[in-house]
């Protein structure tokens, strides 16, 4: 290969990671951002209107009562919680390599996961600078907690195709279902299927 065939393949090569760069970045604001309106309306389900006895209310003397909340509602937030407090330290750690006064909360993990997902995604730019593949592996992960959240608010979510291959057949073709996180590969001579994990979200 001459010297300007090589200066030419590098020049793209460095285009190519360039716009990857940016794609992913974008992607893991967007993320961030749905998966903060999706938590919202979580909460909000956790903390439904109390209901008198008019609203079949079983409470004495006319009192009011909380309506009961929905225990997979809670479990899909503690989790998704959990997983955004993972993601927020593991950006944190990489942005130190480059950045050592990169700030971070201790605060309560309740009261800082919205600043959190703020964080991410004003820092996706810089993320995707300093560590590409784990801004890819936390995008992916916001997303896969988006679409569960969406799932146990009450809201149809299809499916979704997994980045990562099938470890069967090597083909990116394994469909994951938003709220239970079953996996199914679509391809014919394959068929690989799982039945999913509800406690560790997979990339």
């Amino acid at each position: 290969m001459s010297r300007r065939a090589a200066r030419a393949a590098r020049n793209d090569a460095l285009h190519q990671h360039a716009l990857e760069q940016q794609e992913i970045a974008s992607s893991l604001a967007l993320h961030a951002d749905e998966l903060a309106a999706a938590r919202v309306e979580l909460v909000g389900l956790l903390h439904p209107e109390v209901r008198g006895p008019q609203d079949g209310g079983r409470a004495s003397r006319g009192e009011d009562v909380p309506a009961p909340i929905a225990l997979h509602v809670l479990d899909t937030t503690t989790q998704v919680d959990e997983g955004i407090h993972e993601q927020y330290w593991l950006a944190v750690s990489a942005l130190r390599q480059q950045s050592p006064a990169t700030p971070a909360w201790g605060a309560p993990r309740e009261a800082a996961v919205l600043r959190r997902l703020k964080f991410l995604a004003d820092h996706a730019q810089t993320l995707t600078e300093v560590d590409l593949e784990q801004a890819k592996a936390i995008t992916i992960r916001l997303r896969n907690f988006t679409h569960r959240s969406r799932a146990a608010a009450g809201h149809v979510v299809a499916p979704y195709l997994r980045e990562r291959p099938c470890e069967r057949c090597g083909q990116r073709s394994v469909w994951v279902e938003s709220q239970n996180l079953a996996q199914r590969c679509s391809n014919p001579a394959c068929g690989r299927t799982s039945n999913g994990c509800s406690t560790r979200l997979l990339r």
